[in-house]
């Protein structure tokens, strides 16, 4: 099997690289061509034989298919996490019931229990995972090939992302999903695109381009999250958070590598009820110096809202104006 363990893919810069140019890469490929739902992956053996490397190797609890078609590369996640001991593939498709279940009866036991199938559009199944809390480490997206659909499928899947976990865009000679993915790169700091060989010259003015693909024997653009949340000058939230009281004190932040710059914190902070829906918003900056690594700001009054309300949720957003992108350690936790 591939010789690459998490450890080493926090520490190795390339780590699709590393697992194309594996001595045993080719039995993989093979491996995954001889499983019984091979015939019915649109994606090359390359393609599903690198999801498998890598699921088998980051060792995730939870993987996400956005395009379940008949199963097939969903059968190779689950057989990834079964081998593992572990995990859950989610898998979505909204007008893949007829083909995907077909065949799901079939699979092994063991496969059916590690994989969960939405007959839903990828909205409703996000929102799913926000409402659960669930974080998610490799993200496979294969759904519509539009623009429009591709940007809301990366940029929600970026958002459940654990730090230094995997995006997978499918089909990038198409126009939509190759423009969605540079769209997203170019407002988000500290990710970066696995590109095997950076000599390659990409024609933007091209729709259809087979040769913009960033892994040779695939139609991927690979995409890596920064191993910490990094925030710059456009406002970051990470979601709205339900919240037990009517009043909000201000934000805690836990700082890494960053230099001397001004924060922005802004919270929304909004009740529920029958009758009313208030809503309120603080906003404090704070200019830091290099060394400061956590950091308590609080609004000059707390916000409140009616304590009548059935319930609260809490809106978060920071911003940063320095040199580089600031780190943060963690979320902001809200006070």
């Amino acid at each position: 099997m591939i010789k690459l363990d998490g450890a080493d893919l926090i520490t190795e810069n390339n780590p699709i690289r590393a697992i194309l140019e594996d001595r045993q890469f080719p039995e993989v490929v093979s491996l995954v061509e001889s499983m019984s739902g091979s015939p019915r992956s649109l994606l090359s053996g390359v393609s599903r034989a690198l999801l498998y490397a890598l699921a088998r190797s980051l060792r995730p609890q939870h993987v996400v298919e956005i395009g379940s078609f008949k199963g097939g590369t969903t059968e190779v996640l689950a057989q990834a996490l079964d081998e593992n001991g572990f995990g859950t593939v989610h898998t979505v498709g909204p007008f893949d019931g007829s083909h995907f279940l077909e065949f799901y009866g079939t699979w092994a036991g063991t496969l059916r229990s590690r994989t969960i199938f939405y007959e839903c559009s990828s909205m409703p199944f996000f929102m799913s995972f926000q409402e659960k809390g669930i974080r998610t480490e490799l993200v496979l997206i294969d759904g519509s090939h539009d623009y429009e659909y591709a940007l809301f499928d990366i940029y929600s899947a970026a958002r459940f992302l654990a730090p230094g976990g995997f995006i997978f865009i499918d089909n990038v000679s198409q126009a939509g999903p190759y423009f969605a993915a540079m769209d997203f790169l170019a407002t988000q700091p500290g990710w970066s695109e696995f590109v095997f060989d950076r000599t390659t010259q990409r024609n933007k003015g091209v729709a259809y381009d087979r040769e913009r693909r960033g892994v040779p024997g695939t139609d991927f653009i690979v995409l890596r999250a920064p191993r910490l949340p990094l925030v710059g000058r456009r406002p970051v939230t990470f979601g709205e958070v339900a919240w037990n009281s009517n009043s909000v004190r201000g934000l805690e932040l836990s700082l890494g590598k960053h230099g001397p710059g001004t924060l922005m914190l802004q919270c929304i902070l909004r009740g529920f009820s029958d009758s009313e829906q208030p809503e309120v918003e603080g906003l404090v900056s704070k200019t830091i110096d290099g060394n400061t690594d956590k950091l308590v700001s609080e609004f000059k009054a707390p916000l409140m809202v009616s304590a009548d309300c059935q319930r609260y949720c809490v809106e978060p957003w920071v911003s940063w104006e320095g040199e580089a992108p600031l780190e943060l350690k963690s979320v902001p936790i809200i006070i």
